[in-house]
């Protein structure tokens, strides 16, 4: 059986990995909490998309927003060194551009940006997932009523 992914799911993957390379971080999913400790990671979705590839299948495009909250030094500037190591340490699951998903693998693309001074990546993951009924039933109708119409 085929599982759906959804968007916590997705999530859900994204967290276990970064577990997976940085165990001593503080994850959080959503929503900082105040009085956090480095490293601590925030997971945000950015962006759903979805379009019609056929009768049968929809192209889903989801984006995950990684912001890292990193060591700072003594004058409360960001510690590029410890930057630089979380990046190192990051780098065996953003490499391999897959991410496991329940009973699917789906792949990814990544991307470093610096959002509000934390360096942050931005994982953009495309799928693909069968027409609901619902969504079948709501194509038909609209054919049927375009059909009328003409």
């Amino acid at each position: 059986m085929v599982y759906l992914v959804t968007e916590e799911k997705i999530l859900q993957a994204v967290q276990k990995q970064v577990k997976s390379c940085i165990p001593e971080a503080e994850h959080y999913k959503y929503k900082l909490l105040e009085g956090f400790r480095t490293p601590a990671f925030l997971y945000l979705p950015t962006l759903h998309t979805e379009k019609r590839i056929n009768p049968f299948l929809r192209g889903i495009t989801a984006e995950i927003q990684v912001i890292c909250f990193c060591k700072q030094d003594k004058s409360g500037n960001l510690d590029f060194y410890d930057v630089s190591e979380t990046k190192n340490k990051l780098e065996p699951f953003l490499s391999a551009f897959i991410l496991d998903v329940e009973d699917r693998t789906l792949h990814f693309s990544h991307e470093w940006k610096t959002v509000d001074g934390q360096p942050s990546f931005f994982l953009s993951v495309y799928y693909t997932e069968a027409v609901t009924r619902t969504e079948e039933k709501a194509e038909m109708t609209e054919e049927v009523i375009y059909r009328k119409g003409d």
